[in-house]
């Protein structure tokens, strides 16, 4: 009688293991479908995802501290150099991001500006960023890319 006891919860255990495995496999791709994973990071773990990210992408990505101690993401491809601001917010990110970057290009003396957010762009935020060549990416262009490179939110190169 010992002996099927074991066998039975051995044959538990194995299927726990399974179940915990497929969990785990079912939920990376929900995270990375829906975008949950950007909602749960702090300010520097989405800067660090972004430079993994803009590195996979093909840019060659350093962080930069400037004016205050503020971080920004510099970055360069195929000769043009970026200047990368960072954006995580619960509401649309507004004008004062787009200035911002736009300040930021002109006083790092960078080419081109990019503003990622977790969220969306005003309308107004992006006829400004339109107006001054100024890249926006929101959520969706957020998942549509980490989808392309193959990245999801728990990645252990963010630690």
């Amino acid at each position: 009688m010992l002996d099927y006891q074991v066998i039975i919860v051995a044959l538990l255990f194995i299927l726990a293991a399974v179940l915990f495995i497929l969990w785990r496999k079912q939920r990376s791709t929900y995270s990375r479908a829906t975008g949950v994973g950007l909602d749960f990071m702090d300010e520097a773990a989405f800067e660090r995802y972004l430079a993994l990210l803009f590195t996979r992408m093909g840019y060659q990505v350093r962080r930069v501290n400037y004016a205050d101690n503020v971080s920004t993401l510099m970055a360069a491809r195929n000769g043009v150099s970026y200047v990368i601001q960072a954006r995580r917010n619960r509401r649309k990110v507004g004008i004062r991001a787009i200035e911002d970057a736009i300040a930021t290009r002109k006083h790092l003396k960078c080419e081109r500006a990019i503003v990622v957010t977790n969220h969306f762009f005003s309308n107004q935020a992006r006829k400004i960023a339109k107006a001054n060549q100024v890249l926006t990416l929101d959520r969706h262009d957020l998942i549509k890319e980490m989808k392309r490179m193959n990245i999801g939110w728990d990645q252990k190169e963010l630690s």
